[in-house]
């Protein structure tokens, strides 16, 4: 007999066996048996997790990352065009200033020798003016020289790492490398706030080395840069010349390195707040009737270092009941009723400092802000609010309350506008702005000074 059928029921058979186990099946048309298909779709389903999950940690690490010193990993794969996109156009309507005082400073840019244009650039002072202050004087050069010469001036320095589709920084002015710079206080400064988002292309913000490390160095964003909201301080915007902006992006290069040497070739301030005239006055300045304003002097100690002297001008013109009180502890006058002290800052300390605030002294009795004695008698009343807190280095009276002047006072490093009309004013420092920066620096944000800072001498001139 022919079995025609044999090689038919073969194939049956074959077709018949799981792909998964390899035993054969009852039907001869099935492929997988039940239980194994649910364990291949149990297996399926852990790779599918696992991969994810490899996928989020490898995200949250990029992220992680994603700092001004290590560049997003996607950046690199953005196509980069030096055309105005979107958002530029927007831009370069230059929007009104978020504080109409705000100050207004601008960059003319070349690269490879080319001048390309102009960046104007707001300041945020109105949220945190230590940082703007930073940057706008070192846009005018007016603080001179920093301790190792160079001049405190971004004119002539690059941007030296620029990553299309992530920021272009710069500030370097004194190695061009990313490994320099100074800040106008001569040491790295505090992170002053966070408020401020890198939300939009565009935002001025710090370069940083880690927390509370800023200097000179800055970064402009091209991309949005929420990964680096709390870590970097945000304290401008471009308000014109962003396409200026895109032409140093394009510029760059995924390593970071520009193709072609990118400079600031010309920088100032255009508008918005400046320190006033009376912040320029010279040593010896008259007050309104002609006569000379008084100044006093004080040599400081930080530690075992001496660091050097503090002069100071007195607005005996404006205040001069405080003026006289201040003059006269600096010379020594009589003595505490109550206590028996010398009424004399000589060998007080300064016994609360807080970077990126004041430096806080002349408790003389009990050197811990406890103490201390008008030569007027216990307290004076407030004698006028004029003179306002609204830079750097001015003299204001320490109190407890309206109306409770003693001895102490104090020398702000930082405008501190929320102080007017509570702290009477009655003086500046006309000299030795380096040695408030070193006192400043051995500050904290509680106020405890890491070591004593001390003055060992004081008194008049003239």
């Amino acid at each position: 007999i022919f079995f025609s059928h044999v090689p038919a029921m073969s194939s049956q058979r074959e077709r018949g066996v799981c792909r998964i186990c390899k035993d054969k099946m009852k039907s001869p048309t099935a492929t997988i048996h039940k239980s194994c298909k649910a364990m291949e779709d149990r297996m399926k389903a852990a790779a599918a997790a696992a991969e994810a999950k490899a996928a989020a940690v490898a995200a949250s690490e990029a992220k992680a990352k994603d700092t001004p010193d290590t560049p997003p990993k996607t950046a690199a794969k953005k196509a980069i065009v030096a055309d105005k996109r979107p958002e530029d156009s927007v831009l370069g309507k230059r929007p009104a200033p978020i504080d109409a005082t705000n100050p207004i400073c601008f960059f003319d840019i070349t690269i490879g020798g080319r001048p390309q244009g102009r960046i104007e650039l707001e300041l945020f002072r109105d949220t945190v003016p230590k940082t703007t202050e930073n940057f706008r004087c070192l846009c005018t050069g007016e603080r001179g020289l920093a301790k190792s010469g160079h001049k405190l001036h971004f004119k002539g320095s690059t941007f030296h790492r620029i990553i299309p589709g992530f920021m272009c920084q710069g500030g370097d002015f004194t190695r061009g490398d990313g490994t320099g710079g100074v800040s106008v206080y001569g040491y790295e400064f505090h992170d002053e706030s966070f408020t401020k988002k890198h939300f939009k292309p565009g935002m001025l913000s710090m370069a940083n080395s880690g927390p509370n490390s800023n200097g000179s160095q800055f970064f402009i964003t091209t991309e949005k840069a929420p990964h680096l909201n709390g870590k970097h301080v945000v304290f401008g915007q471009v308000i014109k010349g962003m396409d200026v902006v895109r032409k140093i992006e394009a510029n760059g290069h995924e390593t970071g390195i520009p193709k072609y040497k990118t400079v600031i070739g010309n920088c100032g301030q255009l508008a918005g707040w400046k320190p006033p005239p009376a912040a320029k006055k010279a040593k010896g300045a008259k007050d309104a009737t002609g006569a000379a304003r008084p100044q006093c002097w004080m040599d400081i100690r930080v530690g075992g270092k001496e660091l050097g002297r503090l002069t100071f001008e007195l607005y005996k013109d404006i205040v001069p009941k405080t003026a006289e009180n201040f003059y006269m502890l600096c010379g020594g006058k009589g003595y505490c009723k109550k206590t028996g002290h010398h009424r004399n800052y000589k060998g007080c300390n300064f016994h609360r400092i807080i970077p990126g605030f004041m430096i806080q002294g002349g408790d003389y009795v009990f050197n811990n802000g406890r103490g201390g004695e008008s030569i007027y008698g216990p307290k004076f009343p407030d004698e006028n609010f004029k003179v306002k807190h609204n830079k750097p280095f001015l003299l204001s009276m320490a109190n407890s309350g309206p109306d409770s002047n003693g001895s102490q006072f104090f020398i702000t490093t930082v405008p501190c506008p929320h102080l007017n009309g509570k702290h009477v004013v009655f003086g500046e420092v006309v000299k030795g702005h380096d040695v408030v920066q070193q006192m400043e620096a051995v500050g904290t944000e509680e106020g405890k000074t890491k070591t004593r800072v001390i003055i060992t001498d004081c008194g008049r001139i003239g």
